[in-house]
C-alpha cells in the first residue's frame, strides 16, 4: 500500500479525497435530467481526475434492472493504481431511503425502532434491519452506506435530524447504533457514523443555513460525542465518520472569514480542533473521515468551492463529499482541487496518513469493503 501511495502524483492523491455525485447529468446540458445510465463523459471525468468515489441518489435508482446496469458499470471503473471506487448512498431505512420502495425492503425508521424497543421489542431488531438493508445494497454493488445517524435528537423541533435519530437519550442511541453497525458488518458493508460532533440539538436545517449548538463542553462530550466515543473504544468501530455543518463554539470558537468578509465561528466540518484534535487525538479514531455534502447552504452561503475544499482538508478531513457543481467536462470540484494543489501542497505532503486511510479502505484495508466471497465489489 505504501508503494502504491508513493507512486501516485499529488493530483492522484487529491482525486482520491473527492467523492462526487452525478445526480443529474446530460451531455446536451439539460441540468435536471436524472443520470440513470452509463456515460462515457462521466467515465472520463472519473478517470482523468482520479476520483475516489461517487454517491448516488433516488434520481439515479429507478428499478432493479436499471440499477444493476448502472451499478455494474460504476463497479467496473478503476482509477489510479487499479483502485475501485467507493460507491455509496444514504440508506437509513425510513424517510432517507434511496432504493425504489416497491422493490426493496424499507422500514419505519430509527425513532420508530427505538420506540418499539422501549415498548418491549428486542433491540436486536436494529441488527436484523441493518443486515437486510446492507444485503440489498451489496447485491447492487454498493460498498458504502452513509448510516447510521447517531445524532442525539434533544431538540424535538429539529428540522433536519428529528425521526432520523434513534432517540433523545444518548444511551439508547449508543445501543441501537452498535446493533446497526453489527448488522452492516455481518454483510461486509462500510458504515458511516454521522454527523460529528452532533447535529441533534440544532434548530436550523444545514441544507439551507448554518446551525449553531450552544451546549457547554461537558454536555457536548456527555451527550453528542458519547456515541462516537463508545464506538471508537469498541473492537468494531465504524469505518467512516461524517462531519456536521454546524457551529459548536464550546468545542471550537475560532473565527474564520467568510466569502462576504464577515468573521464567523468556524463550522465543525472545517475545524481542525474538532476533526483532528478531538476526533483523532482525544477519541483515537483511526478510520476515514468525510465531510457532509459541501453543496449544502451551510457551506455555500459562506465559502466558495475552493475555500471550502481548502478548509476541509486543512481541518484534517479525509474526503470531501460533493464539493461542487459540475462544470462542462470537468466537475467544479476538480477545478477547485487544482487551486488546492497549488496552495496546499505542503499541507498535503505533511499529512500522508490521510491518503493512506482513504486508499487502505478503498483498496484492501477494510474488511467491510469485501464481498462475502472475498472479492472487491
Amino acid at each position: 500500500m505504501r508503494q502504491l501511495i508513493d507512486a501516485m502524483s499529488l493530483e492522484e492523491k487529491i482525486g482520491q479525497k473527492i467523492m462526487l455525485d452525478f445526480r443529474y447529468w446530460d451531455a446536451n446540458g439539460i441540468n435536471n435530467r436524472d443520470m440513470v445510465a452509463p456515460d462515457d463523459t462521466i467515465e472520463k471525468i472519473i478517470g482523468d481526475n482520479h476520483i475516489g468515489g461517487v454517491i448516488l441518489f433516488g434520481n439515479n435508482l429507478q428499478n432493479k434492472t436499471q440499477i444493476r446496469a448502472l451499478k455494474s458499470w460504476y463497479a467496473r471503473l478503476k482509477v489510479s493504481g487499479n483502485i475501485r471506487l467507493f460507491i455509496g448512498t444514504d440508506n437509513d431505512g425510513e424517510n432517507v431511503f434511496r432504493l425504489p420502495r416497491g422493490e426493496y425492503v424499507s422500514f419505519p425508521g430509527n425513532m420508530a425502532l427505538a420506540a418499539a424497543c422501549e415498548g418491549g421489542a428486542d433491540s436486536d431488531l436494529a441488527r436484523e434491519q441493518a443486515q437486510q438493508l446492507a444485503s440489498d445494497m451489496l447485491a447492487l454493488a454498493f460498498n458504502v452506506d452513509f448510516a447510521p445517524v447517531v445524532d442525539v435528537n434533544t431538540n424535538p423541533f429539529n428540522p433536519v435530524i428529528n425521526v432520523r435519530s434513534f432517540s433523545d437519550d444518548f444511551a439508547t442511541v449508543i445501543t441501537l447504533a452498535e446493533k446497526t453497525l453489527a448488522g452492516m458488518h455481518q454483510q461486509h458493508m462500510i458504515s458511516v457514523y454521522k454527523h460529528f460532533p452532533g447535529h441533534g440539538a440544532t434548530a436550523t436545517d444545514s441544507h439551507t443555513a448554518l446551525p449553531r449548538v450552544d451546549r457547554n463542553r461537558q454536555d457536548a462530550f456527555a451527550i453528542d460525542i458519547a456515541p462516537y466515543q463508545q464506538a471508537i473504544a469498541s473492537h468494531t468501530p465504524p469505518e467512516m465518520i461524517m462531519t456536521a455543518h454546524i457551529q459548536y463554539p464550546a468545542l471550537d470558537d475560532t473565527r474564520v472569514r467568510n466569502r462576504h468578509g464577515v468573521d464567523i465561528t468556524v463550522p465543525a466540518t472545517m475545524s481542525r480542533q474538532i476533526q483532528t484534535d478531538i476526533l483523532r487525538h482525544q477519541l483515537g479514531f483511526t478510520g476515514v473521515t468525510l465531510s457532509d455534502a459541501l453543496y449544502m447552504g451551510a457551506i455555500t452561503d459562506h465559502f466558495s468551492q475552493g475555500e471550502a475544499l481548502l478548509l476541509v482538508f486543512t481541518a484534517g478531513v479525509d474526503i470531501a463529499l460533493m464539493p461542487g457543481k459540475h462544470c462542462g467536462a470537468r466537475p467544479g470540484a476538480t477545478l477547485a482541487a487544482d487551486d488546492y494543489v497549488d496552495s496546499a501542497e505542503g499541507q498535503t505532503r505533511s499529512h500522508p496518513r490521510s491518503g493512506y486511510r482513504c486508499l487502505s479502505c478503498a483498496h484492501s484495508g477494510a474488511k467491510a469493503a469485501l464481498s462475502p466471497a472475498g472479492q472487491r465489489l
